[in-house]
């Protein structure tokens, strides 16, 4: 039986990967869904990359970039050195430093969205931004939308609670009681985790409809 296997975050958790891993008994067959958030969080940062690119060698996987790989992108691309921040503890610059060449470019390739068509169902890190107009139908589309729209577009990796009023992104902090989770703007109410207090002709008015394709919310769990 062909299984789509959908994996959250990891943030180096590389023992508690191998042993899921384990228990799914892999089959050739198989498709690989990494949520994103490979590093960061547990020490076995690089382990836990490693163990993704080796498993990508005998199987169909698919990362997405989450936005702690965003943030090690940012660094690597303004620090091209970074022995020094290394030796001085910089934790951004430790690990850069202790990844090999093939892990760098193998952490390059990460996407921002995966569809899984069969299935009805867009992966994505964070979330959908409620004032997104349109969400490309694939990956090579991305760079031929336009700057506003890339922008929304942008806030993917990140996307957690909207504005109650605009739909538009909000960081952790910004976001009130009224703000909700996105999930219950752009999916039915009896599937969110929390109640929405947006008016219901919100879910009509603004954005994209996407109530059939449930999010990958970074959330620790797989689904099959």
């Amino acid at each position: 039986m062909k299984r789509t296997i959908i994996i959250g975050d990891i943030h180096g958790m590389a023992v508690e990967l191998q042993n899921l891993l384990d228990k799914l008994v892999s089959c050739a067959s198989d498709t690989f869904v990494f949520v994103g958030d490979l590093v960061d969080g547990d020490p076995e940062i690089i382990e836990s990359v490693r163990m993704v690119r080796e498993l990508s060698e005998k199987f169909d996987v698919v990362v997405l970039e989450g936005n702690h790989e965003a943030r090690h992108r940012k660094f690597r691309k303004k620090h091209a050195e970074v022995a020094d921040l290394a030796e001085k503890g910089h934790p951004r610059a430790v690990t850069t430093k202790a990844l090999s060449v093939e892990d760098i470019a193998f952490m390059d390739s990460f996407v921002l969205f995966h569809k899984i068509e069969e299935r009805e169902i867009l992966v994505v890190h964070g979330g959908i931004p409620g004032n997104m107009t349109k969400f490309p139908d694939a990956l090579a589309e991305i760079p031929s939308i336009s700057r506003k729209e890339q922008e929304i577009f942008s806030k993917i990796i990140y996307t957690r609670r909207i504005n109650a009023q605009t739909g538009g992104f909000l960081r952790l902090k910004e976001a009130t009681e009224v703000d909700p989770f996105w999930a219950c703007c752009v999916r039915p109410p009896t599937l969110c985790r929390r109640r929405s207090k947006v008016p219901p002709r919100y879910r009509h008015r603004h954005g994209c409809d996407f109530r059939r394709q449930p999010d990958g919310h970074g959330s620790g769990r797989s689904k099959t």
